[in-house]
């Protein structure tokens, strides 16, 4: 039997490959599902980083960071009063009790005039320090300074200078009374019950300062102030019981004394804190 050989003749005419093969014009898919995408802003590029705290504030208002200069006037108090506390550890005791207790005042010229001594400047110099960061705290606190207008730290240069030209002036005016009035003894005593308060005060400023600093606690700075005008308040009525052991004073001077030495400067600047910090 012969078998016929295979031909692409003998295949049905529908099975037939074409060999050209021309281009569709139109898409088999007709519809295409539609979606709405909202696309994000564009991201600013800034040339620094600038990273915010998404909690509120929680009521603090800490300094702002160019006020380092104040780490170094808190480390200069500290080195006065370790020298202080190294050298003359007993002296600093019988300085910080006689300002509490009026009986141990008279135990401090057994040792020495506290007027000449080394832990009396040092201890001064804290109490310009400390008084005067304390002052610009509450200034920057409580006021609204541009910023633009003067720096901060001559701001605070500018309060020490005055503060210390401030207690230069009392100093010299309460020696020109006591030549005048003859009670070189009482104004003795009056000129250290002023000392003894401001060495005091320096070193209770010494500690609070700090966390004021560098907490924005505006809470804890009012605490301060209060117990700074309590001290003041008790150094003002001390003042007016020295006076009144001198039987030969009028005390018609005694009050015009105290009024333009102690009461007139500081309701002066209280006035001039209140003018400006709007309190």
């Amino acid at each position: 039997m012969i078998m016929k050989q295979d031909s692409i003749s003998d295949l049905p005419p529908h099975w037939l490959l074409k060999t050209k093969y021309e281009p569709a014009y139109k898409d088999t898919v007709t519809v295409f599902p539609e979606y709405a995408v909202t696309l994000p802003d564009p991201v600013p590029v800034t040339t620094h980083f600038e990273v915010k705290s998404p909690r509120p504030d929680a009521g603090v208002t800490r300094l702002s960071n160019d006020y380092d200069w104040i780490a170094i006037v808190l480390v200069a108090s500290y080195l006065l009063f370790a020298f202080a506390k190294y050298n003359f550890p007993r002296r600093l005791s019988q300085l910080l009790k006689a300002c509490f207790v009026p009986r141990a005042v008279a135990h401090l010229y057994r040792e020495g005039n506290p007027f000449n001594e080394q832990i009396s400047l040092a201890l001064g110099l804290i109490y310009l320090l400390t008084s005067s960061v304390l002052i610009f705290v509450a200034v920057k606190t409580f006021g609204s300074l541009p910023p633009y207008q003067i720096e901060s730290m001559r701001l605070y240069l500018a309060i020490l200078a005055f503060n210390t030209l401030y207690w230069i002036i009392k100093a010299l005016a309460i020696k020109m009374l006591a030549h005048i009035f003859k009670t070189y003894e009482a104004t003795g005593n009056y000129l250290l019950n002023n000392l003894l308060f401001n060495l005091t005060l320096g070193l209770l400023l010494l500690i609070a300062l700090p966390f004021v600093v560098y907490t924005g606690s505006i809470i804890l700075l009012k605490i301060i102030l209060v117990v700074t005008a309590l001290l003041l308040i008790h150094k003002v009525s001390r003042g007016i019981l020295v006076g009144l052991t001198i039987a030969r004073f009028p005390l018609f001077y005694l009050f015009l004394y105290i009024c333009m030495l102690e009461v007139a400067p500081l309701l002066i600047a209280a006035k001039l804190f209140i003018a400006y910090t709007g309190i």
